[in-house]
């Protein structure tokens, strides 16, 4: 089932803590990770694959692979076709025979190795909805334990792929830091301004990186709390 919402957005530091919770999770068997123009996501991905490889007794398979790059596919046959040989490299089937079959003949090839091992595959770049079930990839459940992760740039792709768990990345340049701050805590920055450190952490903030990824969370995770 599709979550309603973006779970949180983020920085890239904490996106790779979160994307790897959700993936060892049992609850999760599909997330959209929302990257905004400007992320390099691929810190994420590359941390993320290096860290799975090295768990072949609890993930046999882990695949990443791009769904559109420089090759553009405007009929969905074949660009199911192309994920397909792209996985299908990746799990076995590199003759030149299986290159020839037919759609269903390989969606029925990849289903049956996928079905019987745990997989994580990094679905990279996607830009509209996939077919999973046209390519052979198995729903993941509770029983396979298996996860897909969709990579896009835009937040309806996500949700049109029912990722059960949405991360957001977002960039920002150091002089909209403070302000967004100052707009998401609103009101209790006027009790904060007056702490002898927060000055401080405000020149910090706008003498940071050429472009700082900031972590952001919904209106309702930011109102103050009247307990602390």
């Amino acid at each position: 089932m599709a979550g309603a919402l973006v779970k949180r957005a983020m920085s890239l530091e904490l996106a790779v803590k979160e994307l790897w919770s959700c993936i060892m999770s049992k609850d999760v068997g599909t997330v959209g990770f929302y990257c905004t123009p400007g992320v390099e996501k691929i810190r994420v991905l590359v941390e993320m694959y290096d860290n799975l490889c090295t768990k072949p007794h609890v993930f046999p398979f882990v695949i990443w692979t791009p769904v559109y790059d420089d090759f553009h596919v405007n009929i969905p046959g074949d660009l199911s076709k192309k994920i397909q040989d792209e996985i299908g490299g990746k799990i076995g089937f590199t003759d030149e025979s299986w290159k020839s079959k037919t759609v269903e003949q390989k969606a029925a090839d990849i289903n049956e190795v996928l079905s019987g091992s745990r997989f994580v595959l990094l679905l990279d770049n996607i830009w509209d909805r996939v077919d999973l079930k046209q390519v052979g990839i198995p729903e993941p459940s509770h029983q396979n334990g298996s996860k897909l992760v969709f990579i896009t740039t835009s937040l309806d792709v996500s949700r049109q792929m029912e990722a059960r768990e949405k991360i957001k990345v977002v960039r920002f340049e150091p002089e909209n830091v403070w302000g967004l701050f100052h707009e998401k805590f609103g009101h209790t920055l006027l009790n904060l301004n007056r702490h002898q450190h927060i000055p401080d952490i405000e020149n910090e903030m706008s003498r940071g990186r050429k472009n700082v990824d900031l972590p952001l969370y919904p209106p309702a995770l930011c109102r103050p709390n009247p307990t602390h």
